[in-house]
């Protein structure tokens, strides 16, 4: 039988609960600067169709990926092992299914022909992640109480979070880190759309970059902590969106 994480306390939930709290307007406000870097491009325009429609890629994404995770899912135990296993699934899968998607989306519509317009789909890409990841940690609060409160489906689900993290404790990962991590998701994603707007074949470099970038993140954070995970993502992801906008704008940095 497989030891089981032993569930924290209510006040550790109630210390992690304020934490994201705090932490939650500053995760909502990292877009703020791509946003601004947008309107400044645009003259002060915004394109909310191109937005939306880039909102609507990263859930098509989504779905996309869900019936290969389930499947996934159901040939594996609730072990860490195979936890892990099916987390690397998840991870790999990012870059195919986001990738391709993006890459369909910016040349049937055209929009792969425009810089502003290019932006503006990887911006509501990761406007719409933003607001799945401020669900997701609200979730994560309610489903932290009921288990404590002795909810099986709850506890289950605790117990599998802690085995997918690979971490003793799944609180002891500050929430401060998240506003970080969004900032690197932000750079990231408006970084593959403009690559990728650069041919049709470069869907094949932005879905190998995408999947190792997260991957490698993955992987530092469950041996290196979160510093050089966190750290390491931003400046990767940094440079991706330097490069795109140096390689669509030469002069211009």
């Amino acid at each position: 039988m497989q030891d089981y994480t032993p569930l924290p306390s209510e006040e550790e939930i109630e210390e992690f609960s304020r934490k994201v709290r705090c932490c939650l307007p500053f995760v909502l406000i990292s877009i703020a600067p791509f946003l601004a870097a947008y309107y400044w491009m645009n003259d002060a325009r915004v394109d909310w169709v191109i937005l939306l429609w880039g909102a609507g890629g990263w859930w098509a994404a989504l779905v996309f990926r869900v019936p290969f995770i389930l499947g996934t899912k159901a040939l594996l135990t609730d072990s860490p092992s195979q936890q892990a296993e099916l987390q690397l699934v998840t991870v790999l899968l990012s870059g195919p299914a986001e990738e391709s998607i993006r890459v369909a989306m910016l040349f049937v519509s055209g929009w792969a022909a425009s810089f502003t317009a290019t932006f503006a789909l990887g911006l509501g890409w990761t406007a719409l992640e933003l607001a799945f990841t401020v669900v997701q940690s609200i979730t994560a609060i309610q489903l932290l109480r009921a288990a404590k409160a002795g909810d099986p489906k709850a506890v289950e689900a605790f117990h599998l979070l802690a085995a997918q993290t690979g971490r003793e404790d799944p609180l002891s990962l500050h929430p401060a880190w998240g506003i970080l991590e969004r900032c690197s998701a932000h750079a990231l994603h408006i970084s593959m759309s403009l690559f990728g707007a650069i041919s049709p074949w470069m869907v094949l470099g932005t879905l190998t970059v995408h999947s190792a970038i997260n991957w490698s993140t993955v992987a530092c954070l469950r041996m290196h902590g979160p510093v050089v995970a966190e750290v390491g993502l931003c400046f990767v992801s940094s440079a991706l969106l330097l490069a795109a906008l140096r390689v669509w704008h030469p002069f211009a940095i």
